[in-house]
């Protein structure tokens, strides 16, 4: 009595005993998905968007930024490009340096969006985070307050009130549309009246470098005072009120405003006054950083390089120390001579001596900060600000470097104290910023996660931002703004590529030395063991040595998270020397059912507006789902062709080019049309086709689909092990099934050669509402133990979902052909057991 057995989808399943197979196991699934339960699909096909040469050597910025525009650094021109959602890709003038900080090397420049815009980060020392505006990029965040001289000015006023004193700051402020972001204050300056009236001050201000390139029409300058004090020998307090705000200058290196405010007119306090958010939380912008993200609604910035600075300490001028002749040698800026009267442009400061030793240091350095930071080249590399406090000490300066290197460099004058130089790399180090403020980096906001290795990713999760590091496995952040802590979380889950970290679902899921992991606030989940067998292998070798296959996963293993269509989707590659990945395993987080497609992508996306995959491969191409939920979805590449004569099935088909069709392949009239005519191809000879069925065909214009090829095969099984067994027939049960052309194959253990049969079930195409396709096993492969089942389609236009495989077959009484058991000399002596 014939016997059958059903089998329905369990996705891949590689690694274990084919004979305890989970119903429905898959040992092959190319192209195919398991999304809904138990039904096998065809995935949807991509559709190329356009190639640009400089996209083979690029690093990819934000395949789709919030705005929905996609982004690319191209490492060949130094340019930032702009897809204009067409064909094209627009490059941006500017040129952008980009990170070179990421451990190990990545090809995706970190980057996150907030607000509508994406950041993405830059090597810059002083311009550390970019922000991606509609056809450009600037600066993000505002440059820190530097140094400024005061004067009684001639002009009417009542600033300082006789026998008193008064102390300024400088605030310049970065406004993106109804948002202000402050910087840094500068150093506080004093003046005193004892002129015997009121006065107004005029107060002149230096400009940040670069600062006027950033546009003036995206700045402002604050500058806020103190109430004056009871005299003037005592000090004023620090409690600053905004005096005056304008627009910040588009150029030049200094610039002169006058204030005339009485105290009765002070206007918003200063948000480092004490009464306020206090000195610590001044506003600095990010530092240059290999990994971002956004938590609780603040930017984190790990694995950072702070700026080198240096603090100098004038400790005596004039002829026992600091004196006129003596020179600082400022690496990047220039030599900083002694002089018995400031010259700017000769970089001479003025030395002071003869006074009170506080004021001829404190006035001493006040001149060389302005030297530094007003320094007539073109590019000055250094600044200096002014680190006295009322207390002292006095004659104290930090010299700040916008780019690497030495910031002073050896010998040192005679009467200056020179401490180590501060800052440069901090691969363990993580920042982050004020709520909703992403430029904005209070310097007290850090903390150091673990030992010093690299951190390399940083994910967040609705609770919780998971830190990734390589040897020592996974930190996390929890709690809100201002009250974040740092926690181990596990510290033997290794991360082997940081590409392939992505959040999705609530989760964290990436390739670790276990293999692929889904990581949440209960501990870490290995989802991978089904396809163990096709990622162990990418771990072997050093993944610091170029040509080994664990270099290449390192450094181009890459993965994209679908949060709508519930995938995470690993590209991975195949070879030591891919430079992307080659193909991918693609994971359903409901089925838990994972496939594979080859398909190749050095980095991949979804876009925010249209929630569509985008991939860019290594050839330079960019392509995007088609998800328009027809069956054009079930496609390819598409070419224009010209379809010149038809007489039934036939047809002539010319201008073929690229788009020469194929078996399978789908063959439209013109689009866009009323006309949409459409047929398989299912037989080609030069430029004459057949199709599946005879239509009035409109002459001209047409298009090739180009068929996806779907291979599915199930894990050998279908009967008792153990008897020779006669396997009658295997039919497929679909949803819907609408192709021309597919094939069966069979193998058995006694005949292992796949054999295949090439099947028309006769449905022109037609949409067939669960139909069944039924094959007979051919004869010889009809008698075996276990039999394999393959099915295939390659074919545009059909999702051909497949709902059950249903085998028949009469148990077999004799036994298996079997190995005898011999004893230990005889097995060693035997040349044929049979």
């Amino acid at each position: 009595m014939a016997e059958s057995v059903t089998v329905k989808a369990a996705g891949l399943y590689l690694q274990g005993n084919d004979i305890e197979a989970p119903e429905g196991a898959l040992s092959v699934a190319d192209n195919v998905v398991v999304s809904r339960d138990n039904i096998i699909e065809l995935r949807r096909g991509f559709a190329p968007l356009g190639v640009d040469p400089a996209l083979a050597l690029s690093q990819i910025l934000a395949l789709y930024g919030a705005a929905g525009k996609g982004y690319y650094y191209s490492a060949l021109t130094e340019t930032i490009h702009i897809f204009n959602g067409i064909a094209t890709w627009t490059p941006v003038a500017t040129i952008y340096p980009v990170p070179s900080l990421a451990a190990p090397l990545q090809s995706v420049i970190p980057s996150f969006s907030k607000d509508g815009y994406t950041y993405f980060s830059s090597y810059r020392q002083e311009a550390a985070l970019f922000r991606a505006l509609d056809s450009d990029f600037q600066v993000a965040g505002a440059p820190p307050g530097l140094d400024m001289q005061l004067a009684l000015s001639a002009s009417p006023g009542s600033a300082v009130p006789d026998q008193t004193q008064v102390a300024y700051r400088v605030v310049w402020v970065q406004v993106t549309g109804s948002r202000q972001v402050p910087g840094a204050p500068s150093w506080r300056a004093i003046i005193a009246n004892t002129s015997g009236s009121a006065k107004a001050v005029d107060i002149t201000i230096t400009v940040p470098q670069g600062f006027g390139a950033i546009g003036a029409a995206t700045h402002l300058l604050q500058v806020y005072r103190s109430r004056a004090s009871a005299s003037a020998t005592a000090s004023p307090d620090d409690e600053m009120q905004l005096v005056l705000e304008q627009a910040a200058p588009a150029s030049g290196v200094t610039v002169t405003v006058t204030d005339t405010v009485p105290d009765s007119l002070l206007q918003a306090a200063l948000y480092t006054n004490e009464s306020q958010e206090g000195a610590t939380q001044a506003s600095y912008r990010p530092p240059q950083a290999a990994a971002l993200a956004m938590f609780k609604g603040c930017a984190f910035y790990g694995c950072v390089f702070e700026p080198l600075s240096v603090d100098l300490a004038i400790l005596a001028t004039g002829a026992s120390g600091l004196d006129v002749g003596s020179v600082l040698h400022v690496t990047g800026n220039g030599d900083y001579t002694g002089a018995a009267a400031e010259n700017i442009a000769a970089r001479q400061f003025q030395v002071y001596s003869g006074g009170l030793p506080s004021s001829d240091w404190a006035a001493t350095a006040a001149s060389i900060i302005r030297c530094v930071n007003r320094d007539p080249s073109a590019n000055r590399l250094v600044y200096a600000i002014s680190t006295d406090t009322d207390d002292g000490p006095f004659g104290t300066i930090r010299l700040i470097g916008r780019t690497d290197g030495v910031i002073l460099a050896e010998p040192y004058p005679a009467g200056v104290r020179v401490s180590t130089v501060k800052g440069g790399q901090k691969k363990n180090r993580l920042y982050w910023s004020k709520p909703s403020q992403p430029e904005a980096v209070p310097l007290v906001n850090f903390v150091d996660v673990g030992d010093t290795d690299a951190i390399f990713v940083l994910r967040p999760t609705r609770d919780t931002l998971f830190v990734q590091k390589g040897e020592e496995g996974i930190f996390r952040v929890v709690g809100q703004s201002g009250n974040f802590a740092l926690e181990p979380f596990d510290r033997n889950t290794r991360l082997v590529a940081p590409l392939t970290a992505v959040a999705l679902d609530n989760r964290v899921f990436c390739l670790s030395e276990q293999g692929a992991v889904a990581v949440n606030d209960n501990g870490v989940e290995l989802i991978s063991r089904p396809i163990e067998t096709a990622l162990i292998p990418l771990l072997a070798g050093d993944e610091d040595t170029a040509g080994t296959i664990r270099h290449a996963t390192t450094t181009y293993a890459n993965a994209v998270g679908y949060e709508s269509w519930r995938k995470y989707i690993l590209f991975i590659p195949s070879d030591p020397t891919d430079t992307a990945g080659s193909h991918c395993y693609v994971y359903d987080l409901i089925t838990q059912a994972w496939t594979h497609w080859p398909v190749a992508a050095r980095s991949a996306a979804v876009t925010p507006a249209d929630d569509r995959l985008v991939l860019i491969d290594d050839d330079g191409e960019v392509h995007i789902e088609r998800k328009d939920f027809l069956p054009s979805d079930y496609a390819d590449r598409r070419f224009a062709v010209s379809i010149d004569s038809a007489s039934g099935t036939e047809l002539t088909v010319s201008d073929l080019g690229d788009g020469t069709p194929y078996v399978g392949d789908v063959l439209t009239g013109p689009l866009g049309t009323v006309y949409d005519a459409w047929a398989i191809v299912t037989a080609v000879s030069g430029n004459y086709v057949q199709v599946d069925r005879e239509l009035t065909w409109e002459l001209g214009p047409g298009f090739t689909y180009k068929l996806i090829a779907e291979a599915v095969e199930w894990a050998p099984k279908f009967a008792p092990l153990g008897k020779v067994h006669h396997f009658i027939e295997a039919a497929l049960g679909f949803r819907v099934a609408s192709f021309a052309l597919t094939t069966f194959g069979f193998a058995t253990d006694s005949d292992p050669s796949l054999e295949s049969l090439v099947l028309s079930p006769g449905w022109q195409g037609e949409e067939q509402d669960h139909p069944v396709l039924v094959a007979s096993v051919p004869r010889n492969k009809a008698r075996g133990s276990l039999l394999r089942v393959r099915f295939e389609c390659s074919q545009a236009w059909s999702p051909a979902p497949i709902q059950a495989l249903s085998v028949s077959y009469s148990p077999g009484l004799a036994s298996a052909r079997r190995r005898p058991a011999l004893p230990v000399a005889d097995y060693l002596d035997a040349t044929d057991l049979y």
